[in-house]
């Protein structure tokens, strides 16, 4: 009985909550996903780099109240390839995590030295794949802004 009911307040949580604009200072992040990302083989991670923003998006799915939070990147974590991001798991207040596989991004700023030509390839913490995204070959980038999917 403790899990049904542990269950419906899951469902009304998720049910309960609206699309909020993404926040654009660097380290925050939105429930949903950016449009053209690039996903892992097993289909739990993606990234998209915006080159004229100098951001990465890095979506992970999970626990829409206890989400993985991608880390801004530290000087270690990208002198070699592939980037490895850090990822730390936000606590849900009440103390319990759903298993609603929901899709949360996170913002990071990319470091200074990556130029737009270059191919990147990004690792995340505890996930077995790589994912590999192209620069931008043009001086400057003509893509539009990303949409945000909630």
């Amino acid at each position: 009985m403790k899990k049904i009911g542990m269950f419906v307040v899951g469902m009304f949580l998720l049910v309960g909550t609206s699309c909020a604009s993404p926040d654009t200072t660097a380290g925050e992040g939105f429930k949903g996903d950016v449009p053209g990302s690039a996903y892992s083989r097993d289909g739990m991670w993606a990234a998209f780099a915006d080159w004229e923003e100098r951001t990465f998006y890095i979506t992970t799915l999970g626990s829409s109240n206890c989400p993985l939070i991608a880390q801004p990147l530290t000087e270690a974590a990208y002198p070699q390839a592939p980037i490895t991001v850090a990822t730390q798991r936000r606590e849900d207040e009440a103390g319990f995590c759903t298993a609603d596989l929901q899709s949360y991004t996170s913002k990071i700023a990319m470091p200074d030295h990556l130029e737009y030509s270059l191919e990147v390839e990004i690792r995340l913490q505890g996930f077995p794949d790589s994912i590999t995204l192209d620069g931008d070959d043009s001086e400057t980038s003509t893509d539009q802004a990303p949409e945000y999917d909630c």
